[in-house]
Parts: C-alpha cells; structure tokens; sequence
C-alpha cells in the first residue's frame, strides 16, 4: 500500500532532555575537606581528617561524620563555591592530606560553614575545664568544648578539680539562701501551678488583699489619705453622675474624707433629694439642684 504522508517513519528522533541530577549524585560529587580552628598562616583545606581530632559542625557545634550525608550537605549547602574549588584542586594535586586555599580569604562566609576538625586534648591530672565567666564545669567532647575550640582557637579553661568543687558547692548553697525569697516575688513558681479564686467582698478590697497574701509574712499597710479617696470616688459613683465641684468634696464634711465615716448633718437628707429628683426626671441631670 502507499505509505501514509504523514506518518513520522524515517524521521530523526528528538533527543531525550538531560534530566536533573539527584541529590544523591550532588552529594556523591563533593569532595569532603575541613578546616582547622584557626590558620595562623594561608587558610588550608584538611582532606583527611587526623587521627587526633574530631569533625564537628561550624554551626551546630556537634560532631559529624567524616564523608557521611551530613558533612557533604553541609559542605554543599554552606560553601558551594569554594566545595567547586576543592574537587577540581584535588583531582589536580593527586593524593596529599592538606591543600592550601587561597580563595578562603575571599569568602570568609562560606569558609566559616566548612566544618572543623576540633582536636581531642584531655585535661590535666587533676583537673577539668570550665567556663570562663560562669566557672561551670565543661564536660570532654562536648558542645560547649567545640565551641569553645571553634570560636577562641583554644581549648577551654583548666582549673583544678578541689576549685570546681568549691564552685559548684558555693552555688547550691546561696540557691538554697535565696530559695524562699524567690518562692515569695513568685520567681519559682512552677508552670503547672494550679489558680485558686477567692471570693472576695465587691468594696475595692479584693486586689489589696491578694497582695498581702502573696507577701505573706511581711507587713504590709494602706496609705490612709490614698484609701480615703478611693472610698469618697465610691460613694459618689453609687450616687450617679455628679458635677467635678461635688467630686472634690464640697458635698462632704473633713471626717467623711478623711477616715471615710458618716458625713456632716443634712448630706444623707441631701443625697436622698437628688435620688428622687433623677427618679422623677427619667435619670437625666435636670433633676439635679
């Protein structure tokens, strides 16, 4: 039969599109490397880690295994470029352990993310390390070890073991000291603390009261002008909108503001007057006076 026109038979097949590498593939192409704590001469880049130190993280200060998925991502991710630079350096140099780096110095963000290869140091007989500001003893091959490494380039501090001791003995006691004070300014108290309501009368005395609870055992006292004028505000608050001449005082005697007992003869006759006059007039103010 004749062959269809349009048919594709005999045409060049369309090339397949490179596909994307894989994580695992970016992964395998790193060439893993480290940095010492610090280069007192040209940055060098360690492609071996030595038998004395341990590969820790730049960022996390924890300890990372040489060629493992975490050092190759770390690398890859935090110093792309100069981890580009290392492999074809590498492939170049042959088989050496160190291979200095001059482009470091250019790129100090992406070199600070390389990870570090932290010496292993014992403290001396007798000894340990501690912080330098708190004192508080530093556990070997720790965090706060690494740190210490990667941030000073040295090793932590050593004192002897009799002065930790000491330290920490001076500690727990001034915490012990200090342990009811901080119960009283509630500096201690505990997240799952259960909420108690007191009920307590509506005058105004419920917060004064929780106060002098929470300072318990301590003497607590009012300040006798500040709660006679609180109480005077109450009384003319109970008697409903008033004129600011009557809020000052005009309408009570000097004992009534002053301790808060009865007023003058006629202030009870003139208070029942206004109650009724704003009854009669719907509540507004023209029954006041």
């Amino acid at each position: 039969g004749r062959e269809n026109p349009l048919s594709c038979r005999g045409m060049p097949k369309r090339p397949a599109a490179a596909r994307a590498p894989t994580e695992r593939a970016l992964r395998a192409a790193v060439v893993p490397y480290a940095r010492r704590p610090r280069d007192f001469g040209l940055p060098t880049a360690l492609l071996s880690l030595p038998e004395d130190c341990m590969l820790v993280s730049g960022e996390t200060f924890r300890t990372l295994t040489w060629g493992g998925t975490g050092h190759r991502d770390t690398l890859r991710l935090s110093a792309p470029w100069l981890t580009s630079r290392v492999a074809v350096a590498a492939v170049c140099a042959g088989d050496v352990d160190e291979l200095p780096l001059e482009q470091a110095a250019a790129h100090q963000d992406e070199w600070l993310g390389v990870p570090v290869a932290v010496p292993k140091r014992r403290p001396m007989e007798g000894h340990a390390y501690v912080m330098t500001e708190t004192g508080e003893r530093i556990p070997e091959a720790g965090e706060l070890y690494h740190r210490t490494w990667i941030e000073e380039g040295v090793p932590p501090k050593q004192v002897p073991l009799a002065q930790v001791e000491a330290t920490q003995a001076d500690r727990k006691a001034a915490k012990a000291a200090g342990r009811d004070a901080r119960k009283v300014y509630g500096e201690t108290a505990p997240l799952g603390i259960k909420l108690r309501t007191i009920k307590t009368k509506g005058d105004g005395d419920c917060f004064f009261s929780a106060i002098c609870k929470a300072f318990v055992g301590h003497q607590t006292c009012r300040d006798p002008d500040m709660w006679a004028t609180m109480r005077r505000w109450e009384r003319l608050n109970r008697l409903g909108p008033v004129a600011p001449e009557e809020a000052g005082g005009s309408g009570m005697s000097d004992s009534s503001a002053a301790g808060g007992q009865a007023g003058a003869p006629g202030s009870a006759s003139r208070r029942a007057g206004r109650r009724d006059a704003r009854r009669e007039s719907g509540g507004g103010r023209d029954g006041i006076d």
